[in-house]
């Protein structure tokens, strides 16, 4: 009968152990939220290109491009899910470029360094940012 309670005990630990390093080899995942608000008196299309996949075998990386129109005085709330690594890694790995359009004028914000431009201002939570767009964006790119 000892024998058995020694075996069940040895093989729950050893679950236990199994499962502890599973858990520790994986990629944990949080969000990160970008508010867009326009407050431009036209209504803006925000446009941002984001990699989807990275397929090894041959080198490939999936792009998906995305459009959403702001109304004048509107917000848009995009959340983006990112490993570890913050805004850091989806501006350097994930998001391709920014771009906002009015009827008039495009920005376009490419490249990692550009598009940490839009993730500048802190939000009211954690990992929450904010960009507005407003005139002086069309005019002067800030």
């Amino acid at each position: 009968m000892k024998h058995k309670k020694k075996e069940r005990l040895f093989i729950l630990s050893f679950v236990a152990v199994v499962l502890s390093f599973g858990f520790s080899s994986c990629d944990y995942y949080r969000f990160i939220s970008l508010d867009c608000i326009n407050q431009t008196s036209l209504p803006v299309n925000v446009r941002y290109s984001i990699t989807t996949a990275h397929i090894h075998a041959n080198d490939s990386i999936l792009i998906d491009t995305v459009c959403e129109k702001v109304a004048s005085g509107a917000s848009l709330k995009k959340l983006f899910v990112v490993p570890w690594g913050a805004k850091k890694t989806l501006c350097k790995k994930d998001l391709v470029y920014f771009e906002f359009e009015t009827p008039i004028k495009i920005v376009r914000f490419e490249g990692p360094e550009e598009v940490m431009k839009v993730f500048n201002l802190k939000g009211d939570e954690k990992d929450s940012y904010k960009f507005f767009i407003t005139d002086s964006l069309f005019v002067s790119k800030e």
